[in-house]
């Protein structure tokens, strides 16, 4: 007979598991409805539900102050973000608004404001046929030999030549007609007998149409490319706004889905 004396062996290894009969602790066929009918009395009974209704108002009120806030945040979300939109989206209008201006000076002849002392004659040249304006010619006011004014034409093609109230009185330098020429440094590309009549106060504008020749294709080549450019800008413009209204509008969508399952939950 072995000796059973002594603290029990709990040095209970992988191989004392393997040899442990679980099966004894099956509950099949356990009568449980007892302990139902136990926890039933427990729930029903006036104890149980004083102790627990009494945690239930700091409870509902703790969560319902947490999604109150989340709807108070959620609506100042939107309000931010409304503002941010209408902020970016009148830059960007503004931005296209001086796009539009300085596209249409690029297409068409300089908007001339008269002068009550003086003459003022709006000029383009411009490429026959495209009507791109060619930047960097001569233009000159003149009788004969006679310079009476000159500039040069810019970006768009344009330029805008002035005679004084000095010049004016004089009857010599404005009598009758005076001629208006385009040149390259020394040469003439076009000279327009008669072009302008100059009287105090009053404007005219006179456009001049070129070939296109190889001596002005750099020229021309440039005021396609500031057309182009600002063509471009006006796109991307239109893209930016675009693209900033459909993020604005997803951006919102969201926020007011979130406002109503939050809302949902409150009510």
């Amino acid at each position: 007979m072995s000796d059973r004396s002594g603290p029990p062996d709990l040095n209970l290894n992988a191989t004392n598991w393997d040899k442990f009969d679980f099966t004894r602790w099956n509950l099949e066929g356990v009568d449980l409805g007892g302990f139902g009918e136990l926890a039933q009395a427990l729930f029903s009974s006036p104890e149980w539900r004083e102790r627990f209704a009494g945690s239930l108002p700091p409870i509902e009120q703790a969560v319902r102050g947490h999604f109150e806030q989340q709807a108070k945040d959620l609506e100042a979300a939107s309000a931010e973000g409304n503002c941010n939109y209408e902020k970016r989206a009148a830059r960007l209008r503004e931005d296209r608004g001086q796009l539009e201006t300085d596209l249409r000076a690029a297409l068409a002849p300089p908007d001339v404001a008269p002068d009550p002392a003086g003459f003022r004659a709006g000029v383009r040249v411009s490429q026959k046929g495209t009507g791109t304006g060619i930047p960097g010619l001569d233009v000159r006011l003149a009788r004969g030999d006679e310079t009476l004014s000159e500039g040069v034409t810019d970006t768009a093609g344009n330029a805008i030549l002035a005679l004084n109230a000095k010049q004016l009185q004089d009857p010599a330098s404005t009598r009758g007609t005076v001629d208006l020429e385009v040149s390259l440094g020394k040469q003439v590309l076009q000279r327009l007998q008669g072009a302008v009549t100059p009287k105090l106060g009053q404007v005219a504008v006179v456009v001049v149409p070129l070939d296109r020749t190889t001596v002005l294709d750099p020229y021309i080549t440039v005021g396609a490319r500031n057309r182009e450019v600002l063509e471009n800008a006006l796109k991307s413009n239109d893209a930016n706004l675009a693209r900033l209204k459909q993020d604005q509008d997803a951006a919102g969508a969201l926020i007011r889905a979130r406002l109503e399952d939050v809302k949902n939950i409150l009510s």
